[in-house]
């Protein structure tokens, strides 16, 4: 029976070598899940560095944007303001031609404001100048005879 210990020894042998194997083993792979917990880590970190900073870009695109839309808006009150300003000044210019053509009736410097030739300021009706006696015709070249 001297196999007997040679055996027992084998045997003690053998089951530390894969206690100390499954040890070394079962430490090599809480290092690795400690080393992916922290990639993992890592790695949603980057993802929300890159969230925000996509948050931050479409944050300032909608600045930009909304200050764009705001510009064309003032651009288009402003051009709305010009043509208002633009009409008004062109009812006023007309206001203005109609009365200087109101006024240009009075070229015969006859002194009245009737548009006339006749230096006859009073309005009597001597039955001569009066619209309902019909169409007056007024000579230019008087005959000296």
């Amino acid at each position: 029976m001297v196999g007997q210990p040679i055996h027992q020894d084998l045997k003690g042998v053998v089951t530390d070598i894969c206690t100390q194997s499954i040890i070394k083993f079962e430490a090599k792979l809480q290092k690795q899940k400690e080393a992916d917990e922290a990639e993992v880590r890592r790695l949603k970190e980057e993802e929300n560095r890159l969230k925000e900073q996509i948050q931050l870009v479409a944050e300032q695109e909608e600045r930009e944007k909304l200050e764009r839309v705001k510009k064309v808006e003032e651009e288009r009150q402003s051009i709305k303001a010009a043509q208002r300003e633009l009409k008004a000044k062109k009812q006023a210019l007309r206001d203005a031609q109609k009365a200087a053509d109101i006024h240009d009736d009075d070229d015969n410097n006859d002194g009245d404001d009737d548009g006339d030739n006749d230096n006859d300021n009073n309005n009597d009706d001597d039955g001569g100048d009066s619209p309902a006696d019909g169409p007056q015709v007024r000579r230019y070249f008087e005959s000296s005879t």
